[in-house]
């Protein structure tokens, strides 16, 4: 049975690269039917992706990051659930940074992340 904790990285070292490339199409599909615009979704980088969703207070975020989650889940064809870390900010005043939202929704990103690769997927 194949560890139910796996990153991009290790996908590519176990499985090879084409079924990493795979997993992220198949990722980047849910992520494109569940957010819709005026919503941004862009790839920054491995197993990254930014959903910016103007207009959406923490709660409706939260509700979004959910939904995500739950579709990620559901995605089968896979020896192993598609490990999901997700870290939401909200820009609550037009004088907030955008960079420093970005900053903080990575960083509770990479938190999870690293609770997903201590404690396994759930």
């Amino acid at each position: 049975m194949v560890a139910n904790n796996k990153g991009l990285k290790e996908v590519n070292d176990t499985f090879g690269h084409s079924y990493g490339d795979m997993m992220l199409r198949v990722v980047a599909g849910v992520l494109e039917k569940l957010c819709p615009k005026p919503g941004f979704l862009a790839r920054i980088g491995g197993d990254e992706f930014i959903y910016m969703l103007p207009y959406t207070d923490d709660e409706a975020a939260r509700g979004q990051m959910s939904r995500i989650r739950e579709a990620m889940s559901e995605c089968g064809n896979f020896p192993f659930p598609l490990p999901v870390a997700l870290g939401g900010a909200t820009k609550h005043y037009p004088q907030e940074n955008i960079d420093d939202i970005i900053a903080l929704a990575d960083s509770r990103m990479y938190y999870q992340k690293k609770q997903i690769k201590k404690d396994g997927w759930r």
